[in-house]
């Protein structure tokens, strides 16, 4: 399953959820006028200082099972996409500028956790609205340089690959796993710890591989 594919699941599964019909309806509204926006955030309260005062004390086992991902990574993707939210949008109202820094935490909390918009907002200390444009825009930057990182393996390396895949999991002629996904499943007697995922249901994991 590709990035885009991935991204676009993701994005299905938490506007179609019955969790907030706010979220849906703002998402669904064209309305992007810039007096809204500016009233919203400052008629509601939201959290303060949770990127500057919260993530930083984060362990890094912490800041891994919150954002899964290691801080090293989170560097790298956010000079991936620091020149999206440097561009001069032109757009004015007293809306504040939101970092590449700020913008690419949320986007990773954004797939990593089960928060709707208007958590992650509040979370994030912005608007719904903001929150929304800036996971769709890292998004899009994400797959449009998803091939500089996501590729096939060359012929000649197929050998290798295989006996890596045969001497690790006992899989013969396998050269790469594609993608997975979890099948949920009644709770087994035995051992049931060993199908319990993050998400608190027992789920079987399916590999697709090459």
């Amino acid at each position: 399953m590709t990035l885009e594919l991935c991204l676009k699941r993701k994005y299905i599964c938490d506007s179609s959820s019955t969790e907030s019909s706010t979220d849906e309806n703002f998402l669904e509204s064209s309305e992007s006028d810039s007096d809204s926006e500016l009233d919203e955030r400052t008629k509601r309260t939201k959290m303060e200082g949770f990127m500057e005062k919260v993530v930083p004390k984060y362990s890094n086992a912490e800041f891994r099972s919150h954002f899964r991902f290691q801080r090293s990574g989170v560097d790298f993707v956010e000079n991936l996409v620091r020149e999206e939210f440097e561009k001069k949008t032109g757009h004015t109202g007293g809306r504040e500028s939101i970092s590449a820094k700020t913008g690419i935490h949320l986007f990773l909390w954004y797939i990593a956790n089960q928060e709707t918009f208007r958590q992650i907002a509040d979370r994030f200390n912005v608007s719904k609205r903001t929150a929304h444009d800036i996971i769709k825009k890292v998004a899009k930057k994400l797959v449009d340089t998803s091939a500089q990182f996501i590729v096939f393996p060359q012929e000649e390396q197929f050998p290798a690959l295989s006996e890596g895949f045969r001497r690790r999991n006992n899989l013969v002629g396998v050269i790469g796993a594609v993608d997975g996904c979890h099948v949920p499943i009644r709770k087994p007697t035995k051992k049931p710890a060993g199908l319990f995922l993050q998400k608190e249901i027992s789920q079987y994991s399916h590999t697709s591989c090459l």
